[in-house]
């Protein structure tokens, strides 16, 4: 899904995925967007596997429904809409690298 593309962004010549600029570009979310640990962790299994709530909840011991909560809270602190628009929003700032732009309007 969309973690794919990402992760074949990170990719190194050897074929293994670069995991300090995907832990890089997750402490700039954490750090920038105020994201919890819990959150954090859902955000790396989203774009590492591209895993479904279901799968994720499975990993973190958590149920599905806390999942979709944490999803709704990283949407809410990024002020995005949609999977779709934060996988967008996430493909960019890999590709980018440099910096993270921070809303300061954040939804209520």
């Amino acid at each position: 899904m969309f973690g794919g593309v990402i992760i074949n962004h990170l990719l190194t010549r050897s074929k293994k995925i670069n995991v300090i600029a995907l832990d890089q570009l997750l402490l700039k979310l954490k750090e920038s967007f105020y994201l919890s640990m819990r959150e954090t962790e859902v955000l790396k299994l989203m774009i590492l596997n591209g895993d479904s709530n279901e799968e994720i909840a499975e990993k973190l011991y958590i149920s599905d429904k806390t999942v979709r909560n944490h999803i709704t809270n990283i949407q809410t602190k990024m002020s995005v809409h949609s999977i779709r628009e934060l996988m967008s929003i996430l493909l960019t700032l890999s590709l980018e690298g440099d910096s993270i732009e921070v809303n300061t309007h954040r939804r209520v």
